[in-house]
């Protein structure tokens, strides 16, 4: 076994057994799971009361409109969780596992010479530092870098795929230029600004 082997033996680190473990909702009886009532408000002021444990937010259940918070409550409805936990945990846990097994691969995957490669890794990785951070998990659960870390390994993926496969390299390329000016003249809505500017270091 040579170093490099060695290295990426070292670095691949398995994820928890259970994708749900990523996501642990608080514990209620099935008494307060009845007692609960919310307010949801739609885009146009409209007030909607009900229970979060056991329905959809009516101000987005059965349309395609861009959400201010979750279809299904999710600390609370059992589809909420599902997404919290089993998806957005099988998400993480997909994600880290090809990150790590790439190293496996080659050890020095996420290095690059080709000067197109690195100015996007620095741009993207620049970007997702200033704009994912999230000051809610920070203060909720003492890690506000989980979007970051998600998405710069999602970026060391497609990177790596970019370098080691030339079908994918210039294909994404020509993608990333086409959704630049597919989205150049797209402004935020008040509650997006409001978001951005919340959840910001």
């Amino acid at each position: 076994m040579i170093i490099s082997d060695i290295i990426a033996f070292l670095r691949f680190k398995p994820e928890p057994e259970s994708p749900t473990e990523y996501w642990n909702p608080a514990e209620l009886s099935e008494d307060e799971h009845r007692k609960l009532c919310s307010l949801s408000f739609d885009e146009k002021g409209n007030a909607y009361g009900y229970n979060p444990a056991k329905m959809a937010n009516p101000a987005w259940k059965g349309n395609a409109k861009s959400r201010i918070g979750f279809t299904f409550d999710p600390y609370y409805h059992p589809l909420g969780k599902f997404l919290q936990g089993t998806i957005k945990g099988s998400l993480m846990k997909c994600v880290n596992f090809v990150h790590s097994g790439i190293l496996r691969y080659d050890s020095n995957a996420y290095q690059y010479e080709d000067t197109r490669l690195i100015e996007l890794h620095n741009v993207i990785s620049e970007s997702i530092e200033e704009l994912f951070y999230d000051e809610l998990e920070a203060r909720s659960w003492n890690d506000g870098r989980r979007k970051i870390e998600l998405l710069k390994k999602s970026c060391d993926i497609a990177l790596f795929l970019m370098k080691e496969d030339i079908a994918y390299r210039w294909r994404f390329m020509l993608l990333m230029q086409r959704v630049g000016r597919a989205v150049e003249h797209f402004e935020p809505t008040p509650e997006e600004k409001a978001n951005l500017k919340a959840l910001r270091k």
